[in-house]
C-alpha cells in the first residue's frame, strides 16, 4: 500500500518573490546547459578532434559565466 501526504504551500509575498527568482535561475541554468550541450555535440560531430561534452565541463563553464 502506498501512503502519501499532500501538503499545500501558502507563501506570503516575500516567499513568492523568492520562489519565482529561484525557479527562474533554475530554468535559466537548465536551458543554458541544454543549448551548450547541443552546440558542443554538433561541433564534435563536425570535428571529431574536439573533446566530448561532459557534465563536469558544463558546470565549469556555467561557473565561469556566473563570475
Amino acid at each position: 500500500m502506498l501512503i502519501a501526504h499532500r501538503i499545500a504551500l501558502d507563501p506570503n509575498n516575500k516567499q513568492r518573490t523568492y520562489f519565482a527568482k529561484a525557479f527562474g535561475v533554475a530554468r535559466f541554468a537548465y536551458n543554458w546547459a541544454l543549448t551548450e550541450w547541443q552546440r558542443q555535440y554538433t561541433a564534435r560531430s563536425d570535428d571529431p578532434t574536439l573533446p566530448q561534452p561532459s557534465d563536469v565541463g558544463l558546470r565549469r563553464q556555467l561557473n565561469g559565466v556566473k563570475r
